[in-house]
């Protein structure tokens, strides 16, 4: 298929209003004074997030601590006596604050007084709140928010010119040789939440609780060293080329393109593909990767269109057409009087799409109607309570009868709703991706996986197209897939 022929899948950039733009920094207003108003303070709670580890001390780039030291530093007050013992922790929250920012997200941590280790990062925490390089948001117990702090326009732009120390490709060793050497396994597993043989919660000492790595003559050993190699050569062939995002603030980032491979509940189950990091590829939102580069070229992302509920489709012999997302028939009131707000109609599809994936997900029709529940409570679309709204006043719907209508409109499927059989999609999703990222550097063709979806050089886009194609219909005989040029200009459409 040639490019032209492609079709389009849109999105719509998350552009922030009442901002006025000086050199490429949205000042608000309200960010003008030390306590910002209550919806700036929410904007920042429902931005993604990255949870803080004491791990992350060992992993900051060496270049930004030295940065940091000749820099940034020189601008924290602070008692010379205990200095050395703080420096490094201070500049791994330098580090992290500004990486999480660049990709739209905040830090989480608790802020609490419960230990010598989280009373020292409070402390800084605060230090660089006087600075005037943070904002804290604290969290709240009864609604369930967490304490984030965020990077500052300030902060932000003590980098200017400096963004090459951001930069930090880790080094990933095979799960074999963890025994003689630290590093971060290219592949892990560990045993999720979920019982893989019940689908029933495991406790919380089983939860997410690392999986030992086969031992010699187990089948699964070869099974794990196999995808180890395919991705020690994808990740070779990667890292031969420059890749780049131009950020919206100004900023020219290189975002960490190796991937690793994390087994959830056994070896070979869910073993989704991910870059990782706070400046991670994947991580970065949509509109951001539009501006990737790879070796100055222009890049396109070609995406499965609804994959996982069209793979539950094909494998219980259905084909099926059209988006699977469609939102009309399940809100037919929203969908006579909407007034055309494609913002409005987007967070619909994207309420159903979630929906779906939570039938997918769950292990009973209650446990699916408690997630939907909560969603429905923390969604923050148009103000807090608009998809309650939609769901209570426009079509005057509990969410039981929601999910009797998900499952009239997708009747050849419902057989396998609330019975955790996402994790068997994400395990189809990730054989198909590692096969077609393979083929691609095989090839010599640079490409980088986003999940059901890849980015590649424009010029390699109906080379990509075709490989996408044949590693699909290889997994499920017989059936073709959907696949989608992504654009930003517009929200998605059918």
């Amino acid at each position: 298929m040639a490019l032209h022929q492609i079709p389009i899948l849109t999105f719509q950039p998350q552009i922030s209003k009442g901002h006025d733009f000086v050199r490429g920094f949205a000042v608000s207003e309200t960010s003008r004074v030390e306590n910002f108003d209550v919806f700036e303070a929410d904007r920042i709670r429902n931005l993604g997030s990255y949870a803080w580890d004491d791990a992350m001390v060992e992993t900051t780039p060496e270049r930004f601590i030295q940065f940091a030291e000749q820099s940034l530093l020189p601008g924290i007050k602070e008692d010379r006596q205990s200095w050395e013992s703080k420096k490094r922790l201070l500049c791994t929250q330098l580090y992290y604050l500004v990486a999480t920012r660049l990709s739209d997200k905040t830090i989480v941590d608790s802020l609490s007084n419960s230990s010598a280790a989280s009373r020292k990062r409070k402390a800084l925490w605060n230090k660089l709140k006087e600075r005037g390089w943070a904002r804290i948001v604290l969290g709240h117990r009864k609604k369930g928010y967490l304490t984030r702090i965020y990077a500052t326009d300030e902060l932000l732009k003590q980098l200017i010119g400096n963004e090459s120390v951001l930069s930090h490709e880790p080094v990933l060793v095979r799960g074999s040789e963890l025994s003689s050497q630290n590093g971060i396994p290219i592949v892990s597993g560990h045993t999720g939440k979920f019982d893989p043989h019940t689908g029933r919660h495991l406790s919380k000492e089983q939860r997410e609780k690392p999986l030992l790595f086969p031992g010699v003559g187990d089948p699964d050993r070869t099974k794990v060293e196999m995808c180890e190699m395919t991705l020690e050569d994808i990740n070779d062939l990667n890292r031969q080329h420059i890749w780049q995002i131009r950020h919206p603030l100004g900023f020219t980032l290189n975002p960490s393109v190796t991937l690793r491979q994390i087994h959830i509940g056994a070896w070979g189950r869910s073993c989704r593909i991910y870059t990782f990091g706070p400046l991670s590829a994947q991580g970065f939102p949509r509109e951001y990767r539009r501006t990737m580069t790879i070796d100055g070229e222009p890049t396109i992302e070609l995406d499965f269109h609804c994959m996982h509920p069209r793979m539950l489709y094909h494998s219980l012999g259905h084909d099926v057409t059209g988006d699977l997302y469609d939102w009309h028939k399940v809100f037919p009131r929203f969908a006579s009087s909407s007034d055309g707000n494609l913002e409005k109609c987007t967070a619909v599809r994207h309420f159903l799409k979630t929906s779906l994936n939570i039938c997918f997900h769950t292990v009973s029709r209650y446990a699916a109607t408690e997630a939907i529940k909560k969603h429905l409570r923390t969604s923050a679309s148009f103000g807090e309570n608009w998809l309650q709204q939609l769901m209570k006043k426009i079509e005057e719907l509990t969410v039981p009868e929601f999910l009797n209508r998900l499952e009239q409109e997708h009747s050849h499927i419902r057989c396998r709703f609330y019975r955790n059989v996402g994790m068997d999609l994400m395990t189809h999703e990730a054989s198909i991706m590692l096969a077609t990222l393979y083929e691609m550097i095989s090839s010599g063709r640079p490409a980088l996986g986003i999940h059901d979806g890849l980015i590649c050089r424009e010029r390699d886009a109906d080379f990509a197209y075709d490989v996408m194609k044949r590693s699909y219909e290889a997994r499920f005989p017989g059936f073709t897939p959907r696949i989608r040029r992504v654009s930003y200009e517009y929200p998605e459409s059918p």
